[in-house]
């Protein structure tokens, strides 16, 4: 199924949908800065245009950086643009930063019934953002079956030495 998925997801990326084309399925394209204003219902706000939604995608082309993390060079790990190149999922994942694409692939990958644990040393997420839009998207995040680990700093990866079916990586948080 993963093969599937993943084989769909790639064609996809690659074919690069025109926003055209996306808007004819039903799509809002906004390719512009917005901002949402609120929560019930979900509003959000351009320069030109306001309207309410059920699901907002952000699609911001940025590109991550792996943290810095004592033992990071010693375990093997994907960042998002990488996970995607996996041949199957693995049971868990451990996240650490809350970029917008550690949060969209966080939320997908709780869909696809993946154990997805979200680490941040912020109190909430998007910083950026109202602190209601933070609450509303951990609040989902939630609800879809992410561990949040909110206001939590990694400090060192290792292979976890405890004796385990496949082989694991520990995150050690701060205390």
């Amino acid at each position: 199924q993963w093969t599937q998925q993943r084989a769909t997801l790639i064609a996809d990326t690659l074919t690069q949908n025109a926003p055209q084309e996306l808007m004819v399925q039903g799509v809002d394209v906004m390719a512009e800065r917005g901002q949402i204003v609120g929560d019930r219902p979900l509003t959000l706000t351009t320069a030109t245009r306001q309207f309410t939604t059920r699901a907002v995608i952000v699609a911001t082309g940025n590109q991550v950086k792996p943290p810095s993390l004592p033992g990071l060079d010693t375990v093997p790990y994907d960042t998002p643009k990488t996970f995607w190149q996996r041949e199957q999922l693995p049971p868990s994942v451990a996240i650490v930063g809350s970029s917008p694409e550690s949060i969209v692939l966080a939320q997908w990958l709780a869909h696809q019934s993946v154990g997805v644990s979200l680490i941040t040393a912020h109190k909430g997420l998007l910083n950026q953002e109202d602190p209601d839009v933070s609450g509303w998207l951990a609040a989902q995040l939630r609800a879809d079956g992410v561990d949040l680990r909110l206001g939590a700093r990694a400090v060192e990866v290792s292979h976890q030495t405890i004796e385990s079916p496949e082989p694991a990586i520990l995150v050690k948080l701060a205390d």
